[in-house]
């Protein structure tokens, strides 16, 4: 059950995705502010960004109401009051239950989007399986270079503990035990993986990892496994009075059982 703080936040979210979508990344996308009007009055606004274009600023304020019945022509009204008072203010009003017919015609007249937003959340059935992973017979490839220079590095590298691996510019961005752990496997078996950009430091001598082979075991402790579920959601947007629809994936929505 998603709560009218939660259905604000998920309004937020999907505008920022349509604001990115639009080439505006860098916007500050607001939940619950208090936006000064010129009459002094504070008003509590839902979801808030401005851009500044020419000099002048241009407020965005959205009203969200998760009903379940229709919005009627005073909240479109109200809405319009607070508009005008903050001035320089464009209006979007989101619900779930869609709007009355004087509420359409009242928003029409002063320019505000309307909109009918929902969430549709899908439950996935899921496992929770717990394993001691372990990886044996590793092996790293190297650059090229001689057979038995190859062996010294791979003698030396077996003796080291904790031994950090650098990028291009020697600046440490992992290390080795890491680098192999990627616990990205479920299954036993032998794998390899190809690597690019990634350094190991002999001797003050950089040395490119090109490949890493090993053999993995998952060794799932059985006792231990847990029946749950996860679920997913999307915000699914009509526009009123446009013959336009968006659908976009909830990323703050995350629910694990």
């Amino acid at each position: 059950m998603v709560s009218p703080t939660e259905y604000e936040l998920f309004v937020k979210e999907l505008h920022e995705k349509i604001l990115e979508k639009d080439g505006f990344k860098d916007l500050d996308v607001i939940h619950n502010i208090k936006v000064e009007g010129k009459s002094k009055s504070k008003h509590q606004i839902d979801v808030y960004w401005k851009i500044e274009i020419a000099g002048v600023e241009q407020h965005f304020c959205i009203e969200c109401k998760y009903w379940k019945n229709q919005v009627k022509k005073s909240e479109v009204a109200a809405f319009i009051t607070v508009l005008n008072d903050i001035g320089n203010a464009r209006g979007i009003f989101v619900t779930t239950k869609g709007f009355q017919k004087g509420a359409k015609l009242l928003a029409e007249e002063h320019g505000i989007t309307l909109i009918t937003a929902n969430i549709n959340t899908t439950r996935i059935p899921a496992l929770l399986r717990w394993s001691i992973p372990q990886y044996e017979n590793v092996h790293f490839y190297f650059e090229e270079m001689p057979n038995e220079e190859i062996q010294k590095f791979q003698s030396w590298l077996d003796l080291q503990d904790n031994v950090p691996v650098y990028n291009s510019e020697g600046n440490i961005i992992d290390d080795i035990d890491r680098l192999v752990d990627n616990n990205t496997h479920i299954e036993d078996g032998h794998y390899s993986r190809e690597l690019k950009g990634n350094y190991l430091k002999m001797f003050n001598h950089y040395i490119e990892i090109k490949k890493i082979e090993y053999d993995f075991k998952a060794n799932y402790i059985d006792k231990l496994d847990l029946d749950g579920y996860s679920e997913a959601a999307e915000i699914i947007a009509t526009y009123i009075s446009k013959e336009k629809e968006v659908i976009f994936p909830l990323d703050t929505y995350s629910v694990n059982r």
